[in-house]
């Protein structure tokens, strides 16, 4: 049995509950396209690089939904992001294009 990870929380958030709070983001009025997060939402973008740009966008910080999504999953470790990236975009939300070069791809 593997033992906690050291930069993550233990109560870090699930794959099932990220997966609600983004289909709820997409739901809103204007967000079809992942809103402020379409880069990390439709492309992958799911690297901490990135979550934590977000983190400093005033768009995002105005959004107190698209805030929460970054900050859950930075949260999250790097097999759970694919895991809730698979799953949301086999449902339809992502638009990404599925090539090799694809960000998430070397890692499936």
């Amino acid at each position: 049995m593997r033992g906690p990870i050291p930069d993550k929380p233990r109560n870090r958030p699930t794959v099932p509950e990220v997966r609600e709070m983004i289909e709820r983001f997409y739901a809103k009025p204007g967000n079809d396209s992942g809103g402020v997060l379409h880069a990390a939402l439709d492309d992958g973008n799911l690297r901490n690089v990135y979550l934590k740009a977000y983190q400093k966008s005033k768009c995002v910080q105005t959004d107190r939904d698209a805030m929460a999504i970054v900050e859950a999953l930075l949260a999250m470790t790097s097999t759970q992001r694919r895991k809730v990236y698979s799953t949301f975009g086999r449902s339809g939300y992502c638009m990404a294009e599925q090539t090799h070069d694809h960000p998430l791809n070397e890692v499936r």
